[in-house]
């Protein structure tokens, strides 16, 4: 697809921002993308300040930004994809082109890969720098990648000679026999032999094609689909170039190979497993059972709703609030009250009246933000990434505080938060009036009009369009406190009586609120 591109003012709500490198992501409410910068690693353009649309077949619901790629998805399960070179239009916004041509449920982006959940698979996926880790619609977590700094999360015993590290045939990382992966599916060439995984030598399609990657010959067995370094196939599918590639041939004949002296056993990579929270009440104690992909064994206590993915750090957050962490804890990034390495989950210890409503990750920091739109940092603070003041204990930043100026007791409340590399991001409303400003006002409506007249010096009055929610909002002057108001709803006309002046004046509504 050609994109269309429009210079524009934003003037919808804002519902998402993603940051690039050079480039920031806007999605509106609306489902509208809107972008700033230097787009032409996407194959956009460069924009400098100005915001412009990116006009897409569908509203979006949801996008990710990495390093290489940018990522929409709209509701209907469609995606597309910027950045990187599929060999065809390199870098050019394009369909994605699923597994099997599958709806996407959720979609992530970081460093130089990118993934999707398609609607056989996972409830949600978030990429660390090195890890993965993965949501199913029934709550499940399951993490994998590199686990040299705990990103998993788990902790695995090093291999019997039974399951033995991958080694290196040649320039093609081989699983072990008992690891490969095949399904039916689309067939593909291997990377050992170079052969049509489906039918050999016997494919009938020209050696010039295999170039493409994938065979059209029709279906069958697949090439070996397990990543054997960081991520998994099928489900979720994760763009990368370490996949094992080799077909059924080749990944049993390998059995033969004698193992090299010199493997020697390693867990630093992860497989995929599942890591199952049982949370305690009484003792806030935490459990890890460890159980292989797609195996359903054990009782789930706990619920994972929503998770979010730092450089080397990994925020979850229940299904009741509560917040887990873990990970890379050098910075205090896991929000535990020290800089201690962990093997397992932490709890993130919150005062009793909050309710986290949404989690959000950055290199090495982490916010949090509460159903009455208080804002709480933990985590790497240096530039200022943490919006609260140091402390003088020595891991003030650590452990989780409130930022100053949102929530209860304050004029401004966060609907939203983001976290990109060394950047906090926070959308927020502003109230202007107050729940004891709303009482001694003076309140006049219809049935499409309603204003609210302050009894205070300085304070603005509100004029709502009932029908669509907008609103306006002008300064009276003292001349406010001796008038009193009526609205006249058949021609719309609004009546002050300023008794100091004994004065009747008439307005046109229509005037005095947005169309």
């Amino acid at each position: 697809m050609e994109s269309s591109i429009k210079c524009c003012y934003v003037s919808d709500q804002a519902a998402d921002l993603h940051l690039g490198k050079d480039i920031a992501f806007l999605q509106s409410r609306a489902g509208k993308i809107y972008y700033a910068g230097n787009g032409i690693k996407y194959g956009l353009q460069e924009t400098g300040t100005t915001w412009m649309e990116l006009v897409l077949p569908e509203s979006i619901v949801q996008m990710s930004v990495g390093v290489e790629y940018v990522l929409f998805r709209a509701g209907s399960g469609h995606a597309w994809i910027a950045g990187g070179d599929d060999g065809r239009r390199a870098g050019k916004l394009r369909r994605l082109t699923t597994v099997n041509r599958r709806k996407t449920l959720s979609i992530s982006s970081a460093a130089s890969s990118y993934a999707y959940v398609t609607d056989n698979g996972r409830a949600s996926i978030a990429l660390g720098k090195t890890h993965a880790v993965a949501i199913s619609k029934q709550g499940y977590v399951y993490t994998w990648g590199l686990n040299n700094l705990n990103q998993c999360g788990r902790t695995e015993q090093a291999p019997t000679s039974l399951t033995p590290s991958p080694r290196r045939r040649g320039s093609v990382v081989a699983c072990e026999p008992s690891e490969h992966l095949f399904v039916k599916d689309i067939p593909s060439y291997c990377a050992q032999c170079g052969l049509c995984s489906a039918r050999g030598a016997a494919c009938p399609l020209p050696a010039f094609t295999r170039k493409t990657g994938t065979c059209t010959c029709g279906p069958g067995d697949t090439t070996c689909l397990r990543l054997s370094l960081h991520f998994p196939y099928p489900v979720p599918f994760i763009k990368t170039s370490c996949r094992c590639g080799l077909c059924r041939a080749c990944g049993e004949s390998s059995q033969q190979q004698p193992k090299p002296s010199s493997d020697t056993p390693t867990r630093t990579h992860l497989a995929p497993a599942r890591v199952t929270i049982v949370k305690n009440q009484v003792n806030v104690k935490v459990k890890l059972k460890i159980a292989p992909l797609f195996s359903l064994v054990g009782k789930i206590d706990f619920q994972v709703s929503s998770v979010s993915c730092g450089n080397f750090h990994t925020i979850l957050l229940a299904a009741d609030g509560s917040v887990f962490s873990f990970g890379s804890n050098c910075h205090g990034q896991l929000g535990t009250g020290d800089v201690r390495s962990k093997t397992e989950p932490q709890l993130v210890v919150l005062p009793a009246d909050v309710q986290v409503v949404q989690v959000a990750a950055g290199a090495n920091h982490t916010v949090l933000r509460t159903s009455l739109g208080a804002v709480f940092t933990f985590g790497a603070h240096k530039m200022g990434q943490l919006l609260r003041p140091a402390e003088d204990e020595s891991h003030w930043h650590a452990t989780p505080g409130r930022v100053p100026g949102f929530g209860p007791g304050c004029e401004s409340f966060a609907t939203w938060i983001g976290a990109v590399g060394d950047a906090t991001l926070i959308h927020s409303h502003t109230s202007l009036l107050h729940s004891d400003d709303v009482i001694d006002a003076q309140l006049v409506a219809s049935k499409y009009d309603l204003f609210i007249f302050p009894r205070q010096v300085g304070k603005e009055y509100v004029a709502i369009r009932r029908k669509n929610g907008y609103f306006a909002h002008h300064q009276l002057g003292p001349s406010g406190l001796y008038t009193s108001w009526c609205l006249e709803s058949q021609y719309d006309i609004l009546w002050s009586y300023n008794a100091a002046e004994v004065r009747v004046q008439a307005y046109s509504i229509h005037l005095a609120t947005p169309n």
